[in-house]
């Protein structure tokens, strides 16, 4: 945790005393991290692992907003303001975690001013990849849309598949609906007329040239 760029320009002592603050503990897929409507108590420092962040849609729909994974920072805004949860997470693979209460770490940033200003800085870079994210979207087909969201994803949690520039994706394709608000079947339709992209199972295997000309088109 100590290592996470929020905590970049601390003396070593000072991640140290973060390292004690800290609940560290591992997780499995599908544990409820914290729920949409809950008040926020904590922050969570994701080192490992991935946790999907989602809304609840009238009927009982879900819509993913995104994933976070390794270096994420859950949670920020609690030091702020008394709110509730705006959207809950659940742990999509097996996750380590640290959990920070939001009494003990306020006393920590009263000390530490400079680590006050990058939260903030990550709150804004936040709320701006929010808006960006939208702007993406919008005016566009559900293949577009998806193809924008392979792309995105494959930056941030893809794999080197070949020295050709593919790259590997886990991700089922019920997961993709739910980013997009659309059905199982229409994101398996539009992920095979997709250029640049083979699926099996829960594995893509995408060829990002291919797949980006298709977005600029």
């Amino acid at each position: 945790m100590k290592d996470l760029p929020l905590f970049d320009g601390l003396k070593p002592e000072e991640r140290m005393q973060i390292l004690d603050l800290a609940v560290k503990r591992e997780f499995e897929p599908g544990h409820l991290l914290f729920e949409e409507g809950r008040e926020k108590e904590a922050l969570y420092l994701i080192t490992r692992g991935q946790v999907k962040l989602w809304k609840s849609l009238p009927g009982g729909k879900r819509v993913t907003i995104w994933m976070a994974g390794p270096g994420d920072v859950l949670g920020e805004d609690s030091l702020f303001k008394d709110a509730t949860h705006q959207k809950s997470a659940t742990v999509n693979e097996e996750a380590f975690i640290c959990t920070c209460f939001k009494s003990e770490f306020e006393r920590f940033v009263k000390g530490n001013p400079g680590l006050a200003v990058r939260i903030i800085k990550s709150l804004g870079e936040k709320l701006s990849q929010s808006e960006s994210w939208r702007g993406l979207l919008a005016g566009h087909d559900k293949k577009t849309q998806l193809g924008q969201l392979l792309l995105r994803l494959s930056g941030k949690f893809g794999s080197s598949a070949d020295e050709g520039g593919g790259i590997e994706l886990e991700i089922t394709h019920q997961e993709l609906a739910q980013f997009l608000g659309a059905s199982r079947v229409t994101v398996t339709n539009s992920l095979s007329e997709l250029p640049g992209v083979k699926t099996e199972n829960s594995h893509l295997h995408l060829e990002k040239e291919r797949l980006e000309g298709f977005i600029e088109d």
